[in-house]
């Protein structure tokens, strides 16, 4: 008599596809926040870079913010592997800023 493999259960089946449809989205939503705060950093970097490091880079900080802004991940991503380095190694040919002095002294 030939002997036969267990079947599985059909519970067992249910709950693997309950994994996956409750891993899947979880997966998604943590590449979301991911992409989020991506876009967000890029969006405050190109924000607090000064005006005079695009200028000597040979573009202009509007058209950045606007590029990160208004094109959201893909501006981010654009900006990152495309422009970033140019404008951050402007700024060695850049003049240091004159030391403030305070008003009383």
């Amino acid at each position: 008599m030939p002997t036969s493999r267990p079947r599985r259960s059909a519970n067992v089946d249910a709950q693997r596809g309950e994994g996956r449809a409750v891993l899947i989205p979880i997966l998604f939503l943590g590449l979301w926040i991911a992409a989020i705060t991506f876009w967000i950093f890029m969006v405050v970097e190109v924000a607090r870079i000064p005006d005079e490091q695009f200028r000597a880079a040979g573009t202009e900080k509007t058209v950045w913010v606007l590029v990160v802004v208004l094109a959201h991940i893909i501006g981010a991503l654009i900006w990152r592997f495309a422009k970033r380095r140019d404008v951050r190694a402007a700024s060695h040919g850049l003049a240091a800023p004159a030391p403030q002095t305070k008003a009383g002294t």
